[in-house]
């Protein structure tokens, strides 16, 4: 009876100890580094469990970049048991790039170590350090042997899933492991690693199931909230994936970078006072945080504050590596100086952001807007050429816009211009000519508006006038037969534009009854018009 008493108290004691390592090696597949090292440091105090623990906290410093505290701990582990399987080849990992034949002498004493040679993570642990030194073949035979000792040794198939995703593998990757979930239908890292595989493959749909199926099993699994937000992000889901990346932020795993994240869907999702807080938050903790830097001008400018937008981008921009920088500063930095008045400046920058993405063919009509406020209408009307050249659907505005600058380019080029350069007057008559043949386009494309017509009539004046040809009296015509229908009385002014140009038209041709009509009409909308009202006294006078 004491034997099996005794017998009882070991297995159970095993089991537990089993089962508290299954979950700290979840611990680190699901990538929660800190939570693991926490978990794997109380178990230090345990002399039973001191050098496996030593052995994945080795492994979590590993992967977290810090190879010098990765080294200790497997040293350590073996200090405490010299033939601890998983820290020798933890420690060959680490050997193989100064002494390869010592990394494999650690590797053949893991493989061979009393307790550890019929322990599947011994070649799990085994495999990870030839992989970590791109001996792949090695590293799969090890895999091989791991799950010839258990089948339903799941870190086994999620290792091979992780090995399979860095050389692209995505589709064996995946059925890596689904493998694991065959084998443990409640293996949370595999969900995970399911998800965030079918998110950069862009399978929208598979990701979001395997991240219901993860949220059935845990519904407060922090990874999943934060791969949940970019999820929602890719999809332009922007208040979702603030509202996940909140959730994750609640767990001990969130970083500086995490927040930089929540602030830039916060940016996204329009919600600017909080990106503001949270960037400010973020920038307390690192203020060499460049992305933190970024986001918090871009929301100033967003937030109409641009004053202080400019203070904090121009700040960025002097101190940022020229290599960081990308091309949303460029345009955000062009952004705040023209909002500021520094529209030539503004366009250099906008040229810039160009230059680092020349898909972003938006930023050709913001340059062309900085022209416009500094009253340069044929760089304008180029860069208007060049945007509409460059995207496959032109809207109607795009031409109305472009035709409009065409025409202030024209106007630009006055007779005392011309009296120096007569050629500019072939150049002056190239813009008109222009400018009629875009708000064609405009016409066509909205024959109900007066817009095209409107502009068509003012080029064809300038092409003619003396108006003696009468080149703008069927645009102008065009004009009045639409705005003298009921609810376009807020265009009355370009109503009274067509009634003078006709009215002047009949003026000259001598044509009394018209003239009077149309100089009639003009006093109707507006009874104090001079110019009317002196071209009907004049027929007083013949």
């Amino acid at each position: 009876m004491r034997f099996l008493t005794v017998l009882l108290v070991i297995l159970v004691s095993f089991s537990h100890s089993y089962a508290q390592k299954s979950a700290g090696i979840d611990l680190i597949n699901g990538e929660m580094y800190r939570t693991a090292k926490s978990f794997f440091k109380k178990q230090l105090n345990d002399p039973l469990q001191k050098s496996d623990a030593c052995y994945y906290l080795g492994e979590v410093y590993r992967l977290t970049g810090k190879a010098d505290s990765a080294s200790y701990y497997y040293n350590l582990g073996l200090q405490t048991n010299p033939e601890n399987g998983l820290c020798l080849a933890g420690k060959a990992g680490t050997t193989f790039s100064k002494n390869e034949a010592e990394a494999e002498a650690l590797i053949k004493k893991a493989s061979s170590a009393k307790d550890y040679k019929k322990n599947p993570a011994t070649y799990v642990a085994i495999a990870k350090a030839y992989f970590a030194n791109n001996k792949a073949d090695n590293a799969n035979t090890a895999l091989a042997k791991a799950r010839d000792l258990d089948k339903k040794y799941t870190d086994a198939y999620i290792t091979e899933g992780d090995m399979l995703l860095t050389k692209l593998s995505g589709g064996d990757a995946a059925n890596k492991y689904e493998m694991a979930i065959y084998f443990d239908s409640n293996c949370k890292p595999a969900y995970l690693k399911l998800a965030k595989l079918h998110l950069l493959a862009k399978n929208y749909e598979q990701a979001t199931g395997a991240l219901d199926k993860l949220k059935a099993i845990d519904a407060n699994y922090g990874p999943a909230y934060k791969v949940l937000g970019e999820l929602m992000y890719a999809q332009g889901q922007y208040a979702e994936a603030a509202d996940a990346y909140t959730e994750y932020l609640k767990t001990n795993e969130a970083t500086t970078n995490d927040r930089a994240r929540h602030a830039a869907f916060l940016f996204f999702k329009k919600d600017y006072a909080k990106s503001v807080e949270e960037a400010t938050n973020a920038l307390k903790e690192d203020p060499d945080n460049i992305v933190m830097q970024r986001i918090l001008a871009y929301n100033m400018y967003d937030a109409k504050d641009y004053a202080n937008g400019l203070a904090k981008m121009e700040s960025f921009m002097k101190n940022v590596d020229p290599s960081d920088i990308i091309e949303a500063d460029y345009r955000y930095y062009a952004r705040l100086l023209t909002k500021n008045d520094k529209d030539s400046l503004a366009i250099i920058n906008f040229r810039k952001a160009l230059e680092v993405d020349k898909s972003k063919v938006d930023t050709y009509k913001e340059i062309a807007q900085a022209y416009e406020k500094i009253k340069k209408y044929a760089d304008a009307a180029k860069t208007y050429e060049t945007y509409v050249g460059a995207i496959k659907s032109p809207m109607n505005t795009d031409y109305f816009m472009w035709g409009r600058d065409c025409y202030l380019a024209g106007e630009e080029i006055n007779d005392a211009a011309i009296a120096k350069n007569p050629a500019d007057s072939l150049i002056r008559k190239a813009y008109f000519v222009k400018t009629d043949s875009l708000f064609q386009i405009v016409a066509t494309n909205a024959p109900e508006s007066h817009q095209g017509y409107l502009w068509r009539a003012r080029a064809n004046s300038k092409l003619d006038p003396n108006s003696s040809l009468g080149l703008a009296k069927p645009f102008y015509e065009k004009v009045a037969e639409i705005l003298e229908q009921p609810g376009k009385e807020k265009y009355k002014e370009n109503l009274v534009e067509a009634y003078q140009y006709l009215g002047y038209y009949y003026y000259a041709k001598d044509d009394k009854e018209n003239a009077k009509k149309y100089y009639g009409k003009i006093l109707v909308l507006n009874p104090t018009d001079e110019y009317a009202k002196k071209a009907l006294d004049s027929y007083k006078n013949k």
